[in-house]
Formats: C-alpha cells, sequence, structure tokens
C-alpha cells in the first residue's frame, strides 16, 4: 500500500509542478494581452476534469480609485446572458407554463404580421429573422430608455427573412425576458435571482440595475484610439443593459458554479440540457452551429460549446467549453476588448490547436483548394443558385451576411495553412462525422475558414473565424 500510496504522491506532485509551470505561461500571456489592448482588469477560471485548476485576477476593477481585480469583482458579461435566459425558460417549460414550440404571439401583444410565425424556439436560437438591435448607435438606448420603447422599435424594423429560413445572430433574447415576465408577472431579475442565483448559491450574481448598490461591482472602459487614452464605457439607459440578452453581472467564482450545474441536473433536467447543447435546425433540416445560448462547432481540432459578450459599456466576456476532454475556460474583462480563450485553453492542453501556431505546408491536395475556391467564387457570382447547399455549407448563416464578408474583397482567395485528421476521433455533430478538417488563410472579412469534412471526403461545412 505504501508503494502505491507513493507513486500517487508522486504523480499528483508531477502534475502539479507541471501546471505551475503552465501557469505562469497563461498570466506571462494574459499580461502581455492586457498590455497589448489596453485592458485595466481581467479574471479568468480555468476547469479540468470538474477541478478548478486556475483561477486568476489580474489588474484593476476600477481605475478611479485603483480598486484591484479579486475574486469578489462583479463583471457585466453582456450576450453571455443570454444562456441564463435561455435556461429560465427552459425551467418555465419544464413547470409546464411554456413550450418553446409556442409562437411568440401567445405571450407578446400588437405583433406585426410577419412577426405571427415567430416560435419561442426561433428567439432562443437566433432563426427568428429578427435583426440585431445592438448594431444600431449607442444613442438608440438613450433615446429608447424603456423595455416597451426598445420593443416598438424592434417590431418597426422588417425581418432579414421569414421565420426559420436562416439563422441570424439577433435581439431575440431580449423578448424571451419579456415573455418570462408576462408568464410570471416577476420581472427577468426576479426570477433569474429566484430560480437560478439563489438555488446555485451564486449570491454575486445579479441583473443589472444601476440604483442597486452592488459591492465590488468593475467599471467598464473603451480605448480611444484617437486619443490614445482609456475612457469610460458609453453610457445607454438602464433598461438596455438589463434586458435579457445581455443583462447579468457575475463574479467568477459564481460563473463557476453556473458552469458545473450545467453538467448535472441541479438545475435543469437531463433533457433540457441535452436540449440546450443541441445544433439547432432550420425549416428545411439544416443544421445551424448554435443551441439554446450557446454556439456549438468544430473549433481548434475539438467539439466547442462556447458564448462570449462584448459590451459598449466596457466589457468582454467569453465561456468555452472542450466537452471531449473536459476543459473549461471563463474569461472576463472591464474593457471592450478582450483577450483569447483558445489560446489559453492551448497552454493548457495540446491538443487544442491554433492557427498561429500551426506551421503553414505546401497544400497536399490542390484539386480540393481549388474545388473549394470555386464554390465561394460560385457563390459570389450566382447566389440565387443552389443556394440551399449554401446555407447548410455555412450552417444555416444569413447568406447576405456572408455574402457581405466575402465582397469586400474582389479577388476572392483561400492559403492552405494546415489540416488535422480526426479519422480515429471523429467530431459527431450536424449528424455527420467530421474527420478531417483543413484551414485557410482568405484575404477577406473572414480572415480564416474551417472546412469540415466527413469520412466520405463530403463538405460538411465552413466556418469562418477572426483568429485561433
Amino acid at each position: 500500500m505504501l508503494k502505491y500510496y507513493l507513486l500517487f504522491c508522486f504523480a499528483f506532485f508531477m502534475v502539479d509542478k507541471s501546471f505551475s509551470q503552465t501557469k505562469d505561461t497563461i498570466d506571462k500571456y494574459v499580461e502581455k494581452a492586457m498590455a497589448e489592448n489596453h485592458i485595466p482588469g481581467v479574471a479568468i477560471a480555468i476547469i479540468k476534469n470538474g477541478k478548478i485548476l486556475r483561477e486568476g485576477y489580474y489588474g484593476f476593477a476600477n481605475l478611479e480609485d485603483s480598486t484591484p481585480v479579486t475574486s469578489q469583482s462583479v463583471f457585466e458579461i453582456a450576450s453571455m446572458s443570454k444562456q441564463f435566459t435561455c435556461a429560465a425558460i427552459l425551467l418555465l417549460q419544464q413547470d409546464g407554463k411554456i413550450s418553446v414550440n409556442d409562437p411568440v404571439s401567445k405571450y407578446l401583444d400588437s405583433l406585426p404580421s410577419t412577426w405571427q410565425n415567430i416560435t419561442v424556439k426561433q428567439l432562443m436560437n437566433h432563426t427568428s429573422g429578427l435583426r440585431d438591435d445592438w448594431d444600431e448607435k449607442t444613442g438608440y438606448f438613450l433615446e429608447n430608455y424603456t423595455d416597451e420603447k426598445m420593443f416598438a422599435a424592434q417590431k418597426k424594423v422588417p425581418l432579414r427573412f421569414k421565420p426559420g429560413e436562416m439563422f441570424h445572430y439577433s435581439s431575440g433574447p431580449f423578448d424571451l425576458g419579456l415573455i418570462i415576465k408576462k408568464i410570471t408577472g416577476k420581472t427577468y431579475a426576479q426570477f433569474l435571482e429566484e430560480r437560478i442565483f439563489k438555488p446555485l448559491g451564486m449570491n454575486s450574481s445579479f441583473v443589472y440595475d444601476n440604483r442597486r448598490i452592488i459591492p465590488h461591482r468593475a467599471a467598464g472602459y473603451v480605448w480611444n484610439d484617437s486619443l490614445s487614452l482609456l475612457q469610460n464605457g458609453y453610457d445607454i439607459s438602464s433598461a438596455a443593459e438589463a434586458r435579457g440578452d445581455v443583462g447579468v453581472i457575475i463574479s467568477i467564482p459564481d460563473m463557476i458554479r453556473w458552469d458545473a450545474a450545467l453538467k448535472n441536473n441541479r438545475l435543469i433536467n437531463a433533457q433540457s440540457r441535452k436540449d440546450m447543447f443541441e445544433p439547432g435546425t432550420l425549416n428545411d433540416g439544416s443544421y445551424i452551429g448554435y443551441g439554446y445560448g450557446w454556439f456549438i462547432q468544430p473549433h481548434a481540432g475539438h467539439l466547442m460549446v462556447e458564448h462570449s459578450g462584448g459590451f459598449r459599456t466596457g466589457f468582454t466576456s467569453d465561456i468555452m467549453r472542450f466537452p471531449d476532454i473536459d476543459l473549461d475556460i471563463i474569461v472576463f474583462c472591464n474593457q471592450w476588448s478582450g483577450i483569447s480563450s483558445t489560446r489559453i485553453a492551448a497552454l493548457v492542453d495540446s491538443s487544442v490547436r491554433l492557427l498561429s501556431k500551426m506551421q503553414s505546408r505546401k497544400d497536399p491536395d490542390i484539386p480540393t483548394t481549388k474545388s473549394l475556391k470555386e464554390l465561394f467564387e460560385n457563390f459570389l457570382s450566382n447566389p440565387t443558385a443552389d443556394s440551399g447547399m449554401y446555407k447548410k455549407v455555412f450552417l444555416g448563416e444569413d447568406i447576405n451576411g456572408i455574402r457581405g464578408y466575402l465582397k469586400r474583397f474582389k479577388d476572392f482567395n483561400l492559403t492552405y495553412i494546415d489540416s488535422i485528421n480526426l479519422a480515429s476521433n471523429p467530431i459527431h455533430i450536424y449528424g455527420e462525422e467530421i474527420s478531417k478538417i483543413i484551414y485557410y488563410s482568405t484575404n477577406s472579412g473572414m480572415k480564416y475558414v474551417a472546412c469540415c469534412f466527413n469520412r466520405s471526403r463530403k463538405l460538411v461545412c465552413i466556418i469562418p473565424d477572426d483568429d485561433y
């Protein structure tokens, strides 16, 4: 027994020593990224196999009084809030008070005729056809300073497409917050506090309220390029900051509690969790790369479940999960410019491949590259031809949006970088087994693309990415 105990201790010591060296590397990366991106404060968590490997706190939560970032610091997480809102809808479905297949018109009044076929599910997975009102300039959210005004303004804008036809990231989860209030008679903030925050012991989690005294609230900042200085984040109405698509403010320890709760039945049941992390589908059965509040797609050689948030009030955030290696990364920043969760993941686990670290090689399959380039060119020159195929390849993404990226450059080009062979451990997603991913750089608005193939060399999907 003593021998086995000593062996265990030695193995534990080696893992601990190894991660200690990794921790130093992570700290150096974070500090370098903070300096390069003018980020005052950062908080991170690294969870591996259900254990917290690292909680890191860097810089300042508030520059005016030099308050450091600590485990108590509370950050706005912007669009990461969507996963909480979707979980709230799933809780109400478990209560029998709503179905995600219900039409939105069952709960919201005075809707345009074009909204009549929008379902609750389509608000959750961004297939409703709604636009994203966060594309509006900051003044929009000062002018529309109540839920009622924002909802009225949203209804005046035409849909991008018929409900269920395509995927377009939108402000639909704002409407989910209104539905929660209509069903329960409680505000979005009250419902989250009663049904999610308190049951999970998340005592440093809130929905934004500018009048509420929240201890250790981090201040948000924006870098002004023209003046080369940090400034306070932009002012918008309190109602806009408290919406169901952006409203949650939270500490890292509470985000860790949330992350853990989504791996068991403590909050939502097994069926709800399955639905949350299942890629959605369009009316024609095509898959999209999004579930309920989560992007779900191949990334860096693994299946990735992720959502980030970026807020003009001066914050960025990200939660990135790699289920096959049981690695989760959480990052909060109090600047409207963040740092890469994937780069942190790659420092922890070498199987997370970074494009910037791949050694560019001579293209071993020129015919495949040529056929992919022709696909893009045909897409640009004749957008109506076989549009269903393009929709499937781009995971239901709004075709006009993709075309806009590509049209910024007259002569679209693909440059081979590298590939990953996954034949021995394929990624099961979109009803396929992805066994090979080929990475290219482009000269367009989409800096890189990952082209995913099944065992039969059929192109399953193309995933744009700015950087890995």
